[in-house]
């Protein structure tokens, strides 16, 4: 595992990780002995890059709510499916591809793939869960959801399909339970019991220490001083007032700053464009930082 920073901004939130989505899916191939010809991957934002640009990878896809940068990037590759269609309704298309094109493994990142809209929610919900109940069954792809978000950000999701019976039902689940895979696959939860298991022994310890102490200071600093007075906005306390609100997720492995979710009237801050440029602002904070405390780092 290199011994530096991969920093990237995506709609939601920006990232500083010592684990890219790429070493979850190839530390897994190499692992379970998959070709990387049977695995698939879907996601939107430029930290799926990454794994969605590994060479020999069996099909890689992007929905049409992708990043302008994931679908230039994709386009130029082999094995691509650009999809037409957003979030879950492409994660269905490109899901029957796979099962039609032989492939057994399906890593789909989740906030910007496994979502719809509030109308949508029985519907696509019933239908997502209907491929967890069948996943690994028979020509069905077995699916993985790799996240950048944390174990607690995971727990709803968790929550609503188990409630549904849609991993209990699965035998193939109880063989392979843990299916989530958070903070770019660091953190495995166990989707039937809720356990979880680091792979943080691929991490460098004194770097992952000095992110999380020194590297997340100096960045609270210099976003006081450059950021928030700026953008008119404020830290938030907790995940559930992100409103104007700046949140920084707790995370065992990486250094995660949210995008405030909405404007005080209501209105979409991520997708605004004042929301890219504060996602611009807070990328431009890590990187300074960074290059004051003498960390390599990669932009995504």
């Amino acid at each position: 595992m290199p011994d530096l920073l991969f920093l990237s901004a995506s709609t939601d939130a920006v990232d500083a990780a010592l684990m890219t989505k790429e070493h979850a899916v190839t530390n897994f191939a190499a692992k379970e002995g998959v070709p990387l010809s049977k695995v698939a991957g879907i996601g939107e934002s430029v930290n799926d890059l990454p794994f969605l640009q590994i060479p020999g990878l069996g099909m890689r896809g992007a929905p049409l709510n992708a990043q302008p940068a994931v679908r230039t990037a994709l386009a130029q590759l082999d094995r691509s499916v650009l999809l037409s269609v957003s979030f879950s309704d492409a994660f269905f298309e490109f899901y029957r591809l796979a099962e039609q094109r032989g492939i057994s493994y399906v890593f789909a990142d989740k906030d910007g793939v496994l979502v719809w809209s509030d109308s949508e929610a029985s519907s696509q919900m019933t239908a997502l869960s209907a491929v967890f109940r069948n996943m690994g069954t028979g020509k069905f792809p077995f699916v993985f959801v790799l996240t950048g978000s944390s174990y607690d950000q995971n727990l709803d999701f968790i929550g609503s399909y188990r409630a549904l019976g849609a991993f209990e039902k699965n035998p193939q689940v109880k063989e392979r339970p843990f299916v989530v895979l958070a903070e770019n696959g660091a953190v495995q939860v166990n989707v039937l019991t809720g356990e979880i298991r680091e792979d943080t022994f691929l991490i460098d310890r004194s770097l992952l220490n000095f992110i999380k102490g020194d590297f997340l200071k100096q960045i609270v600093i210099v976003m006081e001083a450059k950021v928030l007075s700026r953008f008119n906005l404020q830290w938030s306390l907790s995940a559930a007032d992100q409103i104007e609100r700046i949140w920084i997720p707790p995370k065992r492995t990486m250094v995660t700053i949210n995008i405030p979710k909405t404007f005080k009237d209501g209105r979409d801050y991520r997708s605004s464009p004042r929301g890219k440029e504060l996602s611009s602002s807070i990328l431009d904070s890590m990187i300074r930082v960074a290059e004051m405390l003498g960390i390599r780092y990669w932009l995504l």
